[in-house]
């Protein structure tokens, strides 16, 4: 008894094409429901483009590095010798982001 597959593959479509289409109400709204459940991101994208003096804008760092350190940080209070590549990795973007805005007198990078 012979089978023949009666699914045809259809390509996903690509992320860009899908955000292209949304309006840009919708695109917020799914920007919401994931910083909703990533606080990293979250304060990624708060330090990144909001505007602030000086004292707002050390606060939107510490709360950047403190959410980046709790998505690391295990249950025995230590970053994982597995994690601490991406750990580094992610702390030393956010330094590069801080030094371009020092250097460029606070723009957005």
């Amino acid at each position: 008894m012979e089978m023949s597959s009666s699914y045809e593959y259809t390509k996903q479509p690509e992320i860009n094409e899908i955000l292209k289409s949304l309006s840009k109400e919708e695109l917020i709204n799914v920007i919401v429901d994931i910083t909703k459940k990533d606080l990293t991101l979250k304060n990624s994208i708060i330090f990144r483009y909001s505007k602030g003096n000086d004292t707002e804008e050390t606060d939107k760092c510490r709360k950047l590095m403190n959410s980046i350190v709790s998505k690391y940080i295990g249950r025995e209070g230590s970053i994982s010798y597995r994690e601490s590549s991406k750990f580094v990795n992610e702390m030393l973007e956010l330094l590069n982001k801080v030094i371009i805005r020092f250097l460029t007198g606070g723009k957005s990078v």
